[in-house]
C-alpha cells in the first residue's frame, strides 16, 4: 500500500514540472449521521490534460443512537480530459483508481446479545477503477465548483470478526460488484 501511495504521488509530481495551473479542492459536509471530508490537488499539466490525487474520508455513526458506524479513507489518483476551451466552464472526461478500507463498528445494543453470532467489527481492503464525466465552473476570481458523476468496479475483501460462544470467529470474503462515484468539490486556483 505504502508502495503505491510513492508511486502515484512521485507520477503526479513527476507530471507536475511542466504544468500550467494548480487547483486546491476540498469539501466539508454533515448533515445528521453522515459525514463527508475530502481534500485533494489538481495540476494542469497542458491545456486539456491534468492530474491529480483526492483523499476522501466519508462515513454513517449512530453509535449514539443505539446503531453502528461506518468509516472509509480512500486515496483516488486521477487523470482527466477537458473538453472545449473555456476557462471557466469545462466539461471534462477522467479516468481513475481508487484505493479503499473501510471500517464498520457495531452498535452494542442489548438485543444483539440474543443472537448467536455477533459482529465485533469488520473492515474491507477495497481498489476499484473507473470513468467519469463532470464539469468545472470557475470564477474570475479563481474558485472552481466541481461537479462529476462516473461508474467504477470495485475489488474488495471484507473481514468480519465475530463472536460465536464466547469465541472470536474471523470470516473472509472477495467481492466485486459496479458500483458510482459522484460528488462536488469547491477548490481555488493558483
Amino acid at each position: 500500500m505504502k508502495k503505491i501511495i510513492i508511486l502515484i504521488l512521485m507520477l503526479i509530481f513527476s507530471v507536475g514540472i511542466f504544468a500550467q495551473k494548480h487547483t486546491l479542492k476540498g469539501r466539508a459536509f454533515k448533515a445528521s449521521y453522515f459525514f463527508t471530508l475530502g481534500i485533494g490537488y489538481e495540476r494542469m499539466v497542458s491545456d486539456n490534460f491534468s492530474v491529480q490525487i483526492l483523499f476522501n474520508r466519508y462515513g454513517i455513526d449512530r453509535r449514539n443512537h443505539d446503531g453502528g458506524a461506518d468509516f472509509t479513507n480512500s486515496l483516488v489518483p486521477e487523470v482527466r480530459y477537458y473538453l472545449g476551451k473555456k476557462e471557466n466552464k469545462k466539461v471534462f472526461l477522467g479516468v481513475f483508481s481508487e484505493v479503499s478500507k473501510t471500517k464498520s463498528f457495531t452498535s452494542g445494543a442489548p438485543e444483539l446479545l440474543l443472537n448467536p453470532k455477533i459482529l465485533k467489527k469488520s473492515h474491507t481492503n477495497i481498489f476499484a477503477s473507473g470513468v467519469l464525466i463532470g464539469l468545472n465552473n470557475g470564477t474570475r476570481k479563481k474558485w472552481i465548483f466541481e461537479l462529476y458523476v462516473g461508474g467504477k468496479y470495485k475489488f474488495a475483501i471484507e473481514t468480519n470478526e465475530y463472536f460465536v460462544s464466547q469465541e472470536i470467529v474471523i470470516e473472509k470474503k472477495d467481492i466485486s460488484r459496479f458500483g458510482i462515484r459522484a460528488g462536488v468539490n469547491v477548490g481555488f486556483r493558483f
